[in-house]
């Protein structure tokens, strides 16, 4: 069979990017292009780089000019009046879902608390490889939180900013899928902090996991049928393995 027959499409949009622990990475398109320009194999200077970026742009402005086409979008420029009122509408409807903005608040509490840990998670706790596994886990979804989240909320939202009853409702929605890749985030990262919580440290790390509930009841409430959401690839194994 071809590579490029076994790619599984858009699998990349609905994993937690953490391509070294991933079974699926030769399925992957945006793994084989990240490989190939990567290559340690290769010359790579300035030059190199720019041409290749310019290649990967170009393809995905043909690919997005494809896709609305394809949805029956103008892809024409539009005013900055225009662009401008559209971000407006955008950001006031993320900023009045409340678990949308405790998520940004998460990252901002949690980092300084994982960078500070040298403070408050004595060598001794736990089984050194199990603690470093878990502080490992937070960094990688620290961020990635709040970035899905917003994502899942901003998908809510047709092209001119105004909310599309359909994403909420179609289990199989770019949104529900945000969502629900960002609930599998939230819920390692509470078994991680709960995993490095003890008495001495529990004034630091228990406000980031009631965070973290209520972010997820938030996402849970607003968004349903994000669990029904069929990632592909990872939730259909038996079809692709």
């Amino acid at each position: 069979m071809d590579n490029k027959d076994q790619i599984i499409p858009s699998i990349y949009n609905y994993c937690d990017r953490w391509c070294e622990r991933c079974a699926f990475t030769q399925r992957c398109s945006a793994f084989a292009m990240e490989a190939e320009m990567f290559d340690d194999e290769q010359e790579f200077d300035s030059e190199t780089l720019v041409r290749k970026l310019s290649n990967i742009l170009a393809d995905a402005k043909a690919m997005i000019i494809e896709k609305a086409e394809e949805l029956g979008i103008d892809p024409t420029p539009i005013s900055d009046e225009e662009f401008n009122d559209i971000q407006a509408r955008q950001e006031k409807f993320i900023e009045a879902e409340e678990f949308a903005v405790l998520a940004h608040q998460y990252a901002k509490d949690g980092f300084p608390t994982l960078e500070s840990r040298a403070e408050w998670l004595p060598p001794s706790s736990g089984d050194s490889e199990a603690v470093e596994e878990a502080v490992s886990a937070l960094y990688r979804y620290l961020f990635f939180i709040p970035v899905k989240i917003r994502g899942g909320v901003h998908g809510l939202l047709d092209v001119d900013g105004f909310e599309d009853p359909e994403q909420l409702s179609d289990p199989q929605s770019d949104s529900n899928g945000q969502i629900k890749i960002a609930l599998i985030a939230i819920e390692r990262s509470i078994l991680d902090w709960t995993y490095l919580l003890d008495e001495s440290n529990a004034d630091r790390i228990r406000p980031l996991i009631r965070l973290l509930d209520r972010i997820k009841n938030g996402a849970e409430e607003k968004f349903p049928q994000a669990q029904d959401f069929i990632r592909p690839g990872f939730d259909e194994i038996e079809t692709v393995m």
